[in-house]
């Protein structure tokens, strides 16, 4: 068994929605079925329909070939996960108000006691070491759907997450059939 931590790094704007054509919100995040929908389809385009069928076949048959978890965001070399729930930081940052805007918290303030020394400045939910201008920026792009029998068009918008040229997206990647490492990290590699 193999473990990695797979950083994304994004060239243009990204798009997670919500629901089914909700193109105005779009989440920073996105669930690991997201993630495993888009590995499946760069494998069926670089090794085609059969050897899908046969990786999925692993999976039904109880003997999954890899292993992955949602995407979280990192920033520079601090990895993020999702503040816990139920936990309060107020007395942590001795402040209410910031306490409540704490999304993420990096990874080695969350292993064991939570502690956020050297951690001061909370911008867009995260905790961070040093101030930043952003962490990632939300878009509006607009977008124009036409008519196929009038030729009549319409313009729609749809919300994007930029990240800052030091951010990104990571997430945990277990292989338990090393035979599959090669193609995995093809498949992750035409993900961008």
């Amino acid at each position: 068994m193999l473990n990695f931590i797979v950083k994304l790094k994004f060239r243009s704007p990204i798009h997670f929605g919500y629901k089914e054509k909700t193109y105005q919100l779009s989440e920073i995040t996105a669930s690991a079925d997201t993630i495993f929908s888009a590995i499946c389809n760069s494998w069926r385009l670089l090794y085609g329909s059969k050897e899908l069928e046969e990786m999925l076949n692993a999976f039904v048959e109880g003997n999954p070939p890899f292993l992955i978890s949602s995407l979280f965001p990192y920033y520079k070399d601090e990895f993020y996960l999702p503040k816990p729930v139920g936990v309060n930081f107020s007395k942590l940052v001795n402040d209410i108000k910031k306490a409540k805007k704490i999304k993420y918290l990096p990874i080695n303030c969350l292993a064991g006691k939570i502690e956020l020394g050297g951690y001061s400045n909370i911008k867009q939910g995260f905790v961070l070491k040093e101030d930043t201008e952003y962490i990632y920026f939300n878009q509006e792009i607009p977008r124009i759907v036409t008519d196929s029998i009038t030729s009549y068009t319409d313009i729609f918008y749809v919300q994007a997450v930029s990240f800052n040229r030091e951010a990104g997206l990571y997430f945990f990647l277990t292989i338990n059939n090393e035979a599959f490492l090669p193609k995995i990290k093809a498949s992750i590699y035409v993900l961008g």
